[in-house]
Formats: C-alpha cells, sequence, structure tokens
C-alpha cells in the first residue's frame, strides 16, 4: 500500500468511527439544557444572543448581585461562542448541536496528536504495536486506538450532547498540545504561538483547564535547559497567552471590585456581598493528618474499580493503564539511566506537557470532597481530564521493545457505553 494509499485508508477508518459516534448520539435520550450547570450556560449563552452581553438574571452561591442583569465573571468562551452562534440558528438546537460537532472536532484532534505521539515513543520495527499500528500495518493507526479509548467515555459523551463547556475546552486543549508538539518539532515561534494561544483559550472556556498554559511553558522552558533552543519558543507561547488573556483581563478590570486570579479564571467567584460568609462546599477536617487521612481515602476511592465514584466509572478499564506505563517507566529509567539531554528532547516535551496539565487538572479534583451533590468528581465531567494520562500511557506501552509482555490487547478496550 501506498504512501498516499495508506493515508486515505486510515482516514476512512477515522470517519468510520466519527459515523458511528454521531449516529450513536443522534439517538441519546437528554432533556434540553441537562443539568444545573448547562441550563445556566443556555441563560447566559441566551444574554449574548439578544446582544446583552455577558450578563445574567442569576445570582449564583454568594454572589448577591442587586441589579439585574448583571455583569458576570464566567469564563467566556463558550456562553460567548453559543450565543452568537444563536444568531444564526435557533438557540434550543444549538446547545444540543454544537457540543456535539465539537464532539467530532476533539476525536479528529485527538486522532492526530494520539499519532504523532505515536510516532514520537515509537521505533516502529522494533515495538510491541509495530505489526497493528506502524506504517506497515494498513488502515489502523495509534490514533484510533486513542479515539476509541475517549470516544466512547459514558460521561464524556454524555456532556457533549448538552450545553457544557468540555467541547470546546478540550478542542481548545487538544490543539495546543499539537502546536506544542509541531513548535518543538520544527521549531517554530509562531506554532509556540498558537500553542500559548489555544492554551489560555482553554482557561477562558472552562477554568480547571488553568494548568495547561502552565504545562505549556514549563516543558519550552526545559528544552530551553537542555537544549539552549527554547527561549524564543518560550516566549511566543507567553506572547500568545497574553494576547488571548489580556481582553478578558481588562474587561474584568473595568467593573470587577477586585481583580483577583480567581476572578480572572471565573467560577463565579465575584461577590457583592462581602459580609456574608461564602458557602462551603468541601468536608471540613481538624489539621493537616486529618485532611490527609481523608483526601488519601479519596484516591483509594478514585481508583477502585466498580465504584461509582472512581474514574474506572467513567473511563473504565483503561485507567489500568496508567499505573501500568508508570511501572514499566520506572523500571526502564532506572536500568537505563538516561542523562538530562535525552529525557528532555523534543519528542518527550509533549508527553510531559500532557503528564503536568493532568496533575494539575485532577489535584483539585481529589481536594473537592463534596459536602453537597456528587461527594467526589472523579466519575463527573471534572475527572476527564484522566485521559491525558491514558493515552500517553497506551503509547508508550504500545512503543515497548517486542520482548516487553504484550500490552496491545489491553489497549483495545473501550472506556464503556455511553
Amino acid at each position: 500500500m501506498t504512501e498516499r494509499a495508506q493515508l486515505f485508508a486510515r482516514l476512512a477508518v477515522l470517519l468510520a468511527i466519527l459515523s458511528s459516534c454521531a449516529w450513536l448520539k443522534s439517538g441519546l435520550a437528554i432533556e434540553p439544557g441537562w443539568g444545573t450547570d448547562g441550563q445556566y450556560y443556555q441563560h447566559l449563552a441566551q444574554h449574548v444572543r439578544d446582544g446583552d452581553g455577558l450578563v445574567s438574571r442569576v445570582s449564583l452561591y454568594h454572589q448577591g448581585f442587586r441589579t439585574w442583569p448583571h455583569r458576570v465573571n464566567q469564563a467566556p468562551l463558550w456562553p460567548v461562542t453559543l450565543g452568537l452562534a444563536g444568531r444564526l440558528a435557533p438557540l434550543e438546537s444549538l446547545a444540543r448541536r454544537l457540543p456535539e460537532a465539537l464532539y467530532l472536532l476533539d476525536l479528529v484532534l485527538l486522532w492526530a496528536l494520539g499519532n504523532r505521539l505515536w510516532r514520537r515513543l515509537a521505533s516502529v520495527r522494533e515495538t510491541l504495536g509495530a505489526r497493528w499500528l506502524g506504517p506497515r500495518a494498513g488502515a489502523v493507526d495509534f490514533g484510533h486506538v486513542a479515539v476509541l479509548l475517549f470516544a466512547f467515555n459514558p460521561t464524556w459523551f454524555r456532556f457533549t450532547s448538552a450545553p457544557y463547556s468540555e467541547g470546546l475546552a478540550f478542542a481548545w486543549l487538544f490543539g495546543a498540545l499539537l502546536a506544542l508538539d509541531v513548535a518543538v518539532d520544527r521549531p517554530r515561534a509562531r506554532w509556540a504561538f498558537v500553542s500559548g494561544a489555544c492554551a489560555a483559550a482553554a482557561v477562558l472556556t472552562r477554568g480547571q483547564m488553568v494548568a495547561l498554559p502552565l504545562a505549556v511553558l514549563v516543558a519550552l522552558a526545559l528544552l530551553g535547559v537542555a537544549r539552549g533552543a527554547g527561549v524564543r519558543l518560550l516566549l511566543g507561547a507567553a506572547a500568545g497567552m497574553g494576547a488571548v488573556m489580556a481582553p478578558w483581563i481588562a474587561y474584568l478590570a473595568s467593573w470587577a471590585p477586585a481583580l483577583t486570579p480567581t476572578v480572572v479564571l471565573g467560577m463565579a467567584t465575584q461577590s457583592h456581598t462581602p459580609g456574608l460568609e461564602p458557602l462551603s462546599f468541601w468536608v471540613d477536617t481538624r489539621g493537616l493528618a486529618d485532611y490527609l487521612r481523608d483526601r488519601w481515602a479519596g484516591v483509594v476511592i478514585a481508583f477502585t474499580p466498580g465504584h461509582r465514584w472512581s474514574y474506572f466509572h467513567s473511563h473504565g478499564p483503561a485507567v489500568l493503564l496508567v499505573p501500568l506505563a508508570l511501572a514499566l517507566a520506572a523500571i526502564s529509567a532506572w536500568s537505563e539511566r538516561r542523562g538530562p539531554s535525552s529525557r528532555w528532547a523534543p519528542g518527550t516535551l509533549v508527553v510531559l506537557a500532557m503528564l503536568l496539565a493532568a496533575l494539575g487538572m485532577l489535584v483539585p479534583v481529589h481536594h473537592a470532597h463534596s459536602k453537597v451533590v456528587f461527594e467526589w468528581l472523579f466519575a463527573h465531567r471534572h475527572g476527564l481530564p484522566f485521559i491525558l494520562l491514558i493515552v500517553p500511557a497506551a503509547a508508550w506501552l504500545c512503543a515497548r521493545p517486542a520482548r516487553a509482555p504484550a500490552a496491545a490487547g489491553t489497549i483495545s478496550r473501550t472506556s464503556g457505553r455511553p
């Protein structure tokens, strides 16, 4: 099979997967504006559609608004995108169809990112996945595996059929990582600028993504330390982040009484009732030891198969790929004892950025032992960034030398049923 024919064959397989996903979504029974947060996003979008700007007639938590409508500091890109699109088509329909379209875009971006990871990590002729995923494998590649690991995640599947921010946020996330990998591969400052801009846009879509820009900057800084070529890329990424964040910060500064990091990140943190004690969501603990015991119990729940609040409830058995890859990576690192110059080579930086971003997004989820609604959020949409650990773990396991224990069969398991 020629390289051109193989590309068309692999695109055909991707199209078949996407078509299956779209067909399954078309039959998904879900109420309009499903969920309280989704209804709030749609409420903001209605005001944007009507030309009112980013305002609300709802006072969340302890905000204490005295006039209506009132400007809000909610992360703007999703309600603004949905509201502007609502000027072209009925908002009630777009509240479902636009997230579904973004879901498909996310899978395309993840396919591209997965294939770049595979090419980075695999010496194809000598690896476990070469027979199934290498250049001579035909129509199937690792990108398809990455897509299957996420496409049928039941939490992801449902929340991308309702007016939630995840569809757009993960598009920016995957775009930032792709641009980062291109930037360190060439290297080109303009791609670093794109990566930084996408990372900042992810934050302005969903505040949980705040670790992504930091992960991009750390990866590029390490490239600069190792090779002395990362300073230009680092500055390019920082410029991209600044270009996206500056208008939002300037807007908030024009009306917000206090401009703090939490206000910039949104999350309904702008309060007009300073005399009232903020509503406490989290389980109270007595001292550090009590806190650590309580949150360690959460870690156990997070990794307990079958538990309704665990990562397994969302990501399925693919969760096991992460500890397996970590164990084998630790053994490999100890035996090879590579120096810093090879450890922070360009081929590893996008993986490092994914790991740092995932940890930065998930550590707050492990802190959030809630007294209301969901006790733990690992199986909820807040646990979706765990995919940033699963995909590189799967790629690394497939890229192991052929003499290693077989792992290719493990990664073919998808994460559940919608």
